[in-house]
C-alpha cells in the first residue's frame, strides 16, 4: 500500500519525466524545423559527381549518400572551417572530400555552363529550404595549386558573385547568374550558403575546366541587327575602366554605302574593324562555345582586357546631329538639343528631347565631369555616372532602386573622379 506522502513524491518525479520527455520531443521538433539542407546542382559539385559515381567511390566516402549534408561553421572566410577543410566544410563525415590532385576530382566543362551573357548559371537544389543570409561564391587564384589542401590562401578573398536574400526562404531549385573572373585550366568554386537562423553554412566545392578557346570572357554590350543605317552615319564605341571612359580607346566606324548600312551587313563589318583596331582589348563577334567570330547578325562586344568594365554604342547619321522633329529615330541614335546631346531609348518622331523626362529621350555626356545626382526611380546603364551624399559612383550594369554604397558586389563602383 502507497502511502499518500510516498503518492506525493511519486507524482512529483511523474510530473517531472513528463516535463523531461515534452522537452526532448520538442527540441527533437525543434531541431527537425531548422534543419536545412541542399548541394550545388549545376555546374554538379564535386558532393553530386560522388553521389552520381562520377569520382571514385574510394576518394568520395559518406557524400555519396547524402550530398546535401555537407554543412560546417558560417561566414567563411573570417571564421568557418579550417584551412584544408574547406571542401568538407570541416565536417568529419566528409573529410574524404578535402583530397587534392589536379587528376583527382572529375570536372565539369565551362563552356557548356554559360549562357549567351558570358554569365555562369549556378543552380542549387534545396532539399530543405529555410531562411538564408545570402549565397557566396569564391574561386580559385590564378596561380593555385591543385596538389595542395584548399586553403584560403588559395582562394580568392572576395567573392566574385554574392546573392543576399536577408532572411527569406528561396525556392527549393534556385539559380543565380554570375559573371566569372577570367581563368585558364582547372579551377574550383567554393559555393557557400549561409542559412540564417542558425550559426552554420552548407559547403559545395565545384570543380571546373578552363580551356584557353572556352575561357568566360564579359558580356560588354550588344550590337544590334535590327537598325538600317543611311550611307556617311558613324558608330561610336566608347570604353570605361574603373577610373572612366577611357578616351585613348575611342573607337568610330562610317557606313561607307546604302548596302554596307544594311541591318544584316553593319554588324560584321563593324565587327571586323572594331577588333582590328582594338585588338587585345575588346572582341566583336558571335561566341559559340570556342571561338568569337563576326557575323552578319546580332553580335556582342566581349572584354578580352579583364579592366575593361563597360561599353556603348552610339550612331549618329553623318552631320546631321540636330534634332528635326520630322526625322523618325530609332533606339540608339544620338541628337543635339539646346546645347545637350540625347539618345533615342526606342523608336520615336516628334517628341522633343528633355520634354518628358519618361519619354524616349535620355540625356548623355562624354564629359568625365558631367555627374547627376542619384534618382532611386531612373534606369541607369553601365557607364552611368551619379553622386550620392557626397560620392561619386559609376554603374557596372543596368540596375534601378539599387542604392550606391549599400551592396559592395553590388552595380555600383567608387569614381576615381570628385566634384568636390
Amino acid at each position: 500500500m502507497i502511502k499518500r506522502s510516498d503518492r506525493t513524491v511519486f507524482e512529483q518525479l511523474s510530473l517531472v519525466c513528463m516535463l523531461n520527455l515534452v522537452t526532448s520531443i520538442g527540441a527533437i521538433f525543434a531541431s527537425s524545423s531548422i534543419q536545412a539542407h541542399g548541394y550545388v546542382s549545376m555546374p554538379e559539385s564535386r558532393s553530386l559527381l560522388c553521389k552520381k559515381g562520377l569520382n571514385r567511390k574510394s576518394d568520395c566516402g559518406a557524400v555519396i549518400y547524402e550530398p546535401q549534408s555537407v554543412e560546417g561553421p558560417d561566414r567563411y572566410p573570417e571564421s568557418g572551417p579550417g584551412d584544408g577543410e574547406l571542401a568538407s566544410g570541416g565536417n568529419a563525415a566528409f573529410q574524404k572530400l578535402n583530397g587534392t590532385g589536379k587528376d583527382r576530382w572529375a570536372k565539369s566543362q565551362i563552356a557548356k555552363q554559360v549562357n549567351d551573357k558570358g554569365q555562369l548559371e549556378i543552380r542549387w537544389h534545396l532539399t530543405a529550404p529555410h531562411r538564408t543570409k545570402d549565397f557566396r561564391y569564391f574561386i580559385t587564384k590564378p596561380d593555385w595549386n591543385p596538389e595542395l589542401p584548399l586553403t584560403r590562401a588559395q582562394f580568392e578573398a572576395v567573392p566574385f558573385c554574392l546573392k543576399s536574400l536577408n532572411g527569406e526562404v528561396p525556392n527549393r531549385d534556385i539559380t543565380h547568374q554570375c559573371r566569372l573572373p577570367k581563368r585558364n585550366g582547372y579551377h574550383v568554386v567554393l559555393a557557400v550558403w549561409d542559412v540564417a537562423d542558425t550559426v552554420n553554412s552548407f559547403y559545395n566545392v565545384i570543380d571546373l575546366n578552363f580551356s584557353e578557346s572556352t575561357s568566360v570572357l564579359d558580356v560588354l554590350t550588344d550590337i544590334p541587327d535590327d537598325k538600317m543605317l543611311k550611307q556617311n552615319s558613324s558608330i561610336h564605341l566608347t570604353l570605361n575602366d574603373a577610373s572612366g571612359e577611357r578616351s585613348d580607346l575611342k573607337f568610330t566606324y562610317s557606313i561607307q554605302s546604302k548596302q554596307d548600312g544594311q541591318a544584316n551587313r553593319w554588324p560584321k563589318l563593324f565587327s571586323e574593324a572594331m577588333n582590328r583596331a582594338l585588338s587585345g582589348i575588346v572582341k566583336a563577334g558571335v561566341y559559340d562555345g570556342n571561338h568569337i567570330e563576326p557575323a552578319n547578325k546580332s553580335n556582342k562586344i566581349y572584354a578580352v582586357d579583364t579592366n575593361i568594365l563597360s561599353a556603348r554604342l552610339t550612331f549618329s547619321d553623318g552631320d546631321k546631329t540636330d534634332y528635326d522633329p520630322y526625322a523618325v529615330y530609332t533606339k540608339g541614335d544620338v541628337v543635339l538639343y539646346k546645347g545637350k546631346q540625347y539618345r533615342a531609348k526606342w523608336w520615336t518622331q516628334g517628341q522633343v528631347p528633355g520634354d518628358d523626362y519618361w519619354g524616349p529621350w535620355e540625356a548623355f555626356s562624354t564629359d568625365l565631369n558631367e555627374v547627376r545626382q542619384y534618382r532611386s526611380n531612373k534606369v541607369y546603364v553601365a557607364g552611368d555616372r551619379v553622386e550620392y551624399q557626397g560620392v561619386l559612383y559609376i554603374a557596372k550594369w543596368w540596375n534601378m532602386n539599387q542604392t550606391p554604397g549599400v551592396d559592395p558586389w553590388g552595380p555600383w563602383k567608387l569614381s576615381r573622379h570628385h566634384s568636390h
